[in-house]
């Protein structure tokens, strides 16, 4: 095993993890926002 790819292979996953994390963000602000426009907007 190629000692050089392991910290490549960590940053990788630490890069998914924040990609995965603004993703959840994105929808949660989305998820939200929508039942507040539908809480708002009358009908």
């Amino acid at each position: 095993m190629d000692p050089r790819t392991e910290p490549v292979e960590k940053r990788a996953r630490k890069g998914f993890g924040a990609v995965a994390l603004i993703i959840l963000a994105i929808i949660a602000t989305v998820f939200v926002g929508y039942n507040i426009y539908y809480a708002v907007t009358p009908g």
